[in-house]
């Protein structure tokens, strides 16, 4: 039997504890019939310095602690990103670059999230299929929003239990692993591939009876932090050495303090899980893996969650553990290792079949596996494309990153731990040399990235209004009285938004929006800031038309439950709402959009989605010209 625990992120917690309690009684004494079996348990957002077997004082971990005696511990393993929709592809297909496996959250149906003008090659394997075509059942127990029956790692196994019930709660490892607790003693016997999504150590921290063991409970939190964990100030620039923490001592304690109580929750039910495995008898033929798919900040640099900010070990530094008892040698292995290693390892290690023309960026740890002071790299790195893109190598002793919305960061992670005195500015020579070295090893992964690129989009993206070209026959509303005047009835303000209040007027402005795309035919659908949100009316109402159709009224009304959602804080404050079809050529698309006359509805207008209806794009890869064209317009870095 295989189990993987690993760590990644998002949600609303559900708190009540399971005891994993599982009726035993008609399972016989013997030991089940030999199968191999792989569990996965990913915890979001688990970085490896809150572990005690990686050095914590504070007793966080104390049954991941114990089994990692009799197992090997990777103490300079990797994540490859810093966030949840880059790190799943680079575990599950072990390359360093491709496109998104979890589904889209409702608030970021855009480009840089789905990658609508890349076709990944057809050599990509998923760790999933590599096991279901190897005769093993394959199952997923996500307790992630993101991960869902219909995204593409939910449809590549033959079960799917959704425990976030639909709703975007986030349940947490007591229901999950009381779940598969009873699904792992009905299959005892089967060869299988499990995938366990936990988010107990992701953000918001809050505080809960069942973590709130090392909280301070005379520290007044509501001061600082909202009820949803959520802290109040927005911290943003970089960290100076006269900075401090940029929180108070109090608060970056309380954050940690939370955040270690997730974390040895989330222990105690692992360590329940793997008492039921012991009481199977099938301990011995269970490999057990710890890891995370990225770290979290808890206010060191000063930031909270995962930014994709900084080269630091906070965000990318995490735990991974190999326990198989008679079978892997109780080691602390130093070399370094990244997730993308995980899936060729697996494959050797079980001796699974994959066809030759599937190709991976990753290598095998079976190696430093039979020899712990063996080395396959001399460093680690990650690299991303979304969020702004990023990219950043660490070696023994050197962190360095460049990132689009950042400078360049160097740090010596020997003299400087926790990597706040950032020294690139000094040594350029250094810097520029880690580069070459990060570039060289990356070069396949990028010119595969760029070969990929397609014509023609495969799903839905967002233009927002920075890159939106709009034209208002009857000027827009400038400012004159101060930032709080409004504009009159009927009229267009235009800011980073257009905003524009309806009312009985007989002459409403009409504000034109053009933009560009690649030529398909799509949907056209309207970014709608839901007035409830800013203004407190019910709705948002518009007049609106694609290209020189007749216009017609529309409303956030239409979205059915998104009133109520908004209500008690679930919906997203973007809508998007269909306007019609246009089958795109050469020229721009317009869009016409004018004030509703017949009510005082607000609207503000933040960008527009375009949703492909035709074509799966061009998969023999776009010419110089056509990714030129993809470039200019924004779509390709």
């Amino acid at each position: 039997m295989l189990i993987l625990v690993s760590c990644t992120g998002s949600g609303v917690s559900d708190s009540n504890e399971s005891q994993l309690n599982v009726d035993l009684s008609a399972i016989s004494s013997d030991a089940p019939v030999s199968a191999k079996r792989v569990i996965f348990i990913l915890l979001d957002a688990a970085r490896a310095d809150h572990f005690g077997c990686y050095g914590y004082e504070r007793n966080t971990t104390p049954n991941i602690d114990k089994m990692a005696t009799k197992g090997a511990v990777f103490l300079n393993h990797f994540s490859q990103s810093y966030a949840t929709r880059e790190s799943m592809p680079q575990i599950f297909t072990a390359r360093y670059l491709g496109k998104n496996i979890i589904a889209c959250y409702d608030d970021y149906p855009v480009q840089v999230h789905d990658y609508p003008f890349i076709s990944d090659a057809d050599k990509k394997v998923m760790l999933t299929d590599i096991f279901r075509e190897n005769g093993f059942k394959t199952a997923i127990f996500s307790a992630h929003a993101g991960i869902t029956e219909d995204c593409p790692l939910g449809e590549s196994v033959d079960e799917f239990y959704d425990l976030t019930k639909g709703k975007g709660v986030r349940p947490n490892a007591g229901k999950v692993l009381e779940k598969f607790s009873e699904w792992l003693v009905a299959n005892r016997d089967k060869n299988f591939f499990a995938y366990l999504h936990l988010m107990d150590t992701h953000f918001p921290h809050v505080i809960r009876a069942d973590n709130s063991e090392f909280v301070d409970p005379f520290y007044s939190w509501k001061s600082s932090f909202n009820p949803d964990g959520y802290f109040m100030r927005r911290v943003s620039g970089p960290l100076t050495p006269e900075d401090g923490l940029g929180f108070a001592p109090v608060e970056f304690k309380h954050v940690n303090a939370i955040y270690d109580g997730d974390l040895k929750y989330a222990d105690r039910l692992i360590g329940r899980l793997w008492e039921l495995i012991r009481k199977l008898h099938i301990e011995e033929e269970t490999l057990l893996i710890i890891t995370s798919d990225h770290g979290e900040e808890l206010g060191e640099h000063p930031t909270f969650g995962h930014t994709g900010k900084g080269a630091w070990d906070s965000s990318y530094h995490v735990p991974m553990i190999f326990l198989r008892p008679g079978k892997i040698k109780s080691e602390r292995i130093k070399g370094f290792s990244q997730h993308v290693d995980i899936l060729p390892t697996l494959v050797e290690m079980f001796d699974l079949s994959v066809p030759r023309e599937k190709t991976w960026d990753g290598k095998s740890l079976m190696p430093m596996l039979s020899d712990p002071e063996s080395k396959i790299r001399d460093f680690a790195l990650g690299i991303w494309v979304t969020y702004d893109g990023g990219k950043f190598i660490r070696t023994k002793k050197w962190i360095a990153g460049r990132f689009q919305k950042s400078s360049t960061q160097l740090y010596d992670v020997v003299s400087d731990g926790r990597q706040i005195y950032n020294i690139a500015k000094s040594n350029d020579n250094e810097v520029e040399r880690l580069f070459r070295i990060l570039d060289g090893e990356t070069a396949e992964a990028m010119e595969r990235w760029e070969n990929a690129v397609i014509n023609r989009p495969e799903s839905p993206f967002v233009i927002n209004f920075s890159k939106l070209t709009t034209i208002c026959k009857d000027g827009f509303f400038v400012k004159r009285d101060g930032h709080l005047s409004l504009p009159p009835p009927g009229v267009w303000e235009k800011a980073s938004s257009l905003t524009a209040r309806g009312g009985n007027v007989e002459n409403a402005s009409e504000v034109a929006i053009r933009l560009e795309a690649p030529a398909a035919e799509y949907e056209v659908c309207l970014g709608v800031v839901h007035s409830y949100t800013f203004y407190g009316s019910e709705a948002s109402k518009f007049v609106a038309a694609v290209g020189n159709n007749e216009l017609k009224r529309f409303s956030t009304e239409d979205t059915l439950t998104l009133k109520e959602r908004l209500k008690r804080g679930e919906g997203k404050r973007i809508v998007y709402i269909p306007l019609g079809t246009v089958n795109h050529k050469d020229e721009k698309i317009k869009v016409r959009v004018r004030p509703d006359t017949e009510s005082d509805a607000w609207v503000r207008i933040q960008s527009v989605m375009l949703r492909p209806l035709s074509g799966s794009g061009n998969r023999e890869g776009p010419s110089e010209e056509q990714k030129n064209k993809l470039k200019a317009l924004g779509y390709l870095k």
